[in-house]
């Protein structure tokens, strides 16, 4: 492991101040300019591959596969050993890296060199698993700011879009949006705030990106689509996410991401939450000891493991009255059951109910990106940006890219919502910040909304899951929609009585 190469090299990619951007470059020049009248000052970088660098992104990959291998060999123990040594060695190294990437927009711009070498990274640890936990907390920052980047494009494309079709239904005197509020907040201001709110979005993006070689260079200039009518600098913003570097860097974000999130679900603290023993084990304990109500225990059934609330116990017969958590033979989610002894499979260890995301929505503006409070550590809310981005289909990435980062990103955000309520944050949280939250949610997972929700990224038993999961905040947010609703045609009602014009 000690590469005389990778010694000299790697003090150069650690650099601060201007250079940290060449990560995984040789420097020829740099320059800052403004683009096409963006308010926001671009990074102009000029510089080529360093080669060191392909060599080592070619031994974390050579490690993964090692590991990968073996585990269908017989020899997993051995390489897992290896592998462990690698990340031990070169420790400082590799989270230098995947820092960068968790301080996106702020001190540090996404590269080719330096999105593909974080998700070769994260790969290598998530196939080391739990044996990566000490780097879990810098995975959560990556996906919050990755999750923002892409966020970023999504909502801008997304608005630069409405704005266009509410305009053009508007000429039409034919407007079938109703409520436009209800389809963005940005829209509560007309269609120009949705514009200017899309110009912002696609600022954010720009800034967080650079090109270096000439070939990155090339690919931008490289246009995807055809912009949107308007000024220049609206032209300018929306060509800035939409051209073929920008789509390079999406799909390698979102390989990177799915990888970091691969890595959250296998060393989330949830998923070591339960004690568990075997039927041998449970009747040598007194299970009544460490079952307490309002604890959530895990049940034999036949060959799986279903889980249950505790609600009361009956020492005399043994067993407890439950509610079952998830859909089982027993009964739907939700329905009492009784439960012996004899299927205890394990307890839930509470001291490990941890949320590694706070609970905040998605912004509902382009300037809450950058809000301290909001950028100090990762959120529900970025997820949700990850998520909104999956389901454009019209972004010419790979279906297959955006069904693999919605599954992992949905499964992640379901197990944390469900913490959050386990634990009560959802409770405490400002009414405002639960019902934007529950809000965005049902536009991702109902299925009803005007615009396509993650129907088209995941199959139709996946998102029954997820729905199942989240039933009770989608049921609140639909009930809200509803009044909303209600009271917006009362008012249109009220304006067409008073105003004679109307009638």
């Amino acid at each position: 492991f000690s590469n005389p190469l990778f010694a000299q090299a790697i003090p150069r990619w650690a650099a601060s101040g201007a250079d940290s951007h060449y990560r995984g470059y040789i420097k020829s020049s740099s320059k800052r300019a403004n683009e096409g009248g963006m308010e926001r000052v671009a990074v102009f970088l000029s510089g080529r591959s360093d080669p060191v660098h392909k060599v080592w992104r070619l031994a974390i990959r050579l490690v993964t596969s090692l590991l990968r291998v073996s585990a269908r060999h017989g020899r997993h123990h051995d390489f897992q050993k290896l592998a462990l040594d690698f990340v031990r060695e070169y420790d400082g190294v590799l989270r230098s890296c995947l820092a960068k990437c968790s301080m996106v927009g702020q001190n540090s711009v996404l590269t080719h060199n330096l999105v593909n070498e974080a998700d070769e990274t994260l790969a290598l640890l998530s196939e080391l698993s739990t044996k990566s936990d000490g780097f879990l907390d810098i995975a959560v920052s990556v996906v919050g700011s990755l999750g923002k980047f892409l966020g970023a494009i999504g909502t801008s494309r997304f608005l630069f879009k409405l704005a266009q079709d509410v305009e053009a239904a508007n000429q039409e005197q034919d407007n079938p949006f109703g409520n436009l509020q209800a389809l963005h907040p940005a829209l509560s201001g007309g269609v120009a705030n949705a514009r200017f709110e899309a110009i912002r979005y696609a600022h954010y993006a720009r800034s967080a990106y650079a090109m270096v070689t000439s070939d990155d260079h090339k690919q931008f200039s490289t246009e995807r689509g055809s912009a949107p009518s308007g000024n220049d600098l609206e032209k300018t913003c929306y060509r800035a996410i939409n051209n073929s570097f920008c789509g390079e860097i999406e799909v390698a974000v979102a390989y990177c991401l799915t990888n970091a999130l691969t890595l959250l679900s296998k060393t989330h603290p949830a998923s070591r939450s339960f004690m568990l023993f075997s039927q041998e084990e449970s009747r040598r304990l007194n299970p009544f000891t460490i079952v307490r109500v309002g604890a959530i225990i895990a049940v034999h059934d036949n060959a799986s493991l279903k889980f249950a609330r505790v609600i009361s116990s009956d020492t005399v017969r043994r067993s407890w009255k439950c509610t079952m958590i998830n859909p089982d033979t027993r009964g739907t989610a939700g329905e009492e059951v009784t439960i012996s002894v004899n299927d205890l499979a394990g307890v839930e260890d509470v001291m490990k109910r941890k949320v590694l995301f706070q609970y905040l929505s998605a912004p509902d503006a382009a300037i809450e990106l950058e809000n301290p409070e909001r950028s100090k550590s990762s959120n529900l809310g970025h997820l949700i940006l990850t998520l909104r981005w999956c389901r454009q289909g019209e972004n010419g990435i790979d279906a297959e890219v955006r069904t693999d980062l919605a599954e992992s990103a949905s499964s992640l955000l379901a197990t944390e919502l469900a913490l959050h309520r386990e634990i009560g944050t959802d409770k405490l949280a400002k009414d405002a910040v639960a019902k934007n939250v529950n809000d965005q949610l049902f536009d991702l997972l109902d299925g009803q909304s005007k615009f396509p929700g993650l129907t088209s990224c995941l199959s139709p038993e996946f998102l029954r899951r997820i729905r199942g999961q989240l039933q009770g905040m989608l049921d609140i947010a639909r009930n809200d929609r509803a009044e909303e609703r209600a009271k917006y045609e009362a008012r249109l009602a009220a304006m067409n009585a008073s105003n004679p014009f109307f009638r």
